[in-house]
């Protein structure tokens, strides 16, 4: 007869990053494992349907990514540090329709360990953190969409993490801290140097779920058009309704999910 054996190990789950629409009715999911994939997703907000969309082998920067105001377009900033790439010549951003890597516009951002990135501003712009000389490739950029290039040189995942959530409500309320205000409650971001503290609390300040995520374990929180809290945790996605009433409602368990090679229709190739 076997014996079960008693194991004090953790349960391992998906690693899981989101990036809220300027909208806020739409989120961008990004799901990593194992180690060296990652499968981009589109939350519908309205609906709560989760549209699982293409796999990639690289390394994702998702702080330095986004999704655009109306949630139909990605920006991703990612690396390929495999042996057949060169120094210098692994890293790009690209411009992509959600949730699908498939590039419409590729910037090919250069050299590795930089702080290259974009930001999605309000519907038509899109301002790019990377070096003026940097090299475009793929469809032409419609007439609809403004690009800009701004200086990297005093970027960090911080700067780009802020930006992002003050154009999403939050506010800043000391150095460092930003808070997203609910009804019965708010949302806050702490950094401490680069350690980063993100928290739920009751109107009184009360603290009612808090996370010190590694930066390779990313923590995700925020509030949708409904003042809804949504976030990431254990590999899962949840939605919390009338907060601070109830508890988070599951909304889809990513850990089930598995690579696939998934060829992109042809009505996301082009602009």
């Amino acid at each position: 007869m076997e014996i079960a054996r008693a194991t004090n190990e953790a349960p391992v789950y998906c690693r899981i990053d989101g990036i809220l629409a300027e909208g806020r009715k739409h989120a961008l999911i990004f799901r990593r494992g194992p180690s060296d994939y990652y499968q981009m997703l589109l939350w519908n907000l309205e609906t709560d349907s989760v549209e699982s969309g293409q796999w990639i082998k690289a390394d994702v920067k998702t702080k330095r990514c986004d999704l655009s105001h109306d949630g139909r377009f990605a920006v991703v900033c990612a690396f390929d540090y495999s042996p057949r790439r060169k120094d210098g010549d692994g890293g790009w951003i690209a411009a992509s329709f959600a949730p699908y890597f498939s590039a419409l516009t590729v910037w090919h951002a250069g050299y590795l360990y930089t702080n290259q990135g974009a930001i999605w501003v309000r519907k038509c712009e899109l301002k790019l953190y990377c070096y003026p000389d940097t090299e475009v490739k793929g469809e032409k950029l419609p007439r609809w969409l403004k690009v800009s290039c701004e200086d990297i040189r005093y970027t960090t995942d911080r700067h780009y993490i802020f930006d992002r959530l003050l154009r999403r409500g939050w506010r800043f309320i000391d150095d460092g801290v930003v808070r997203r205000q609910l009804p019965r409650g708010y949302l806050q971001l702490e950094f401490v140097g680069w350690d980063e503290t993100w928290s739920i609390h009751a109107q009184d300040g009360t603290v009612i779920r808090s996370w010190s995520p590694s930066n390779d374990h990313p923590q995700w929180l925020d509030a949708d058009y409904r003042d809804r809290i949504i976030l990431g945790m254990n590999g899962c996605l949840y939605a919390w309704e009338n907060f601070p009433d109830g508890e988070p409602t599951l909304v889809a368990d990513l850990n089930a999910n598995r690579f696939q090679a998934i060829a992109p229709p042809p009505s996301v190739l082009k602009w």
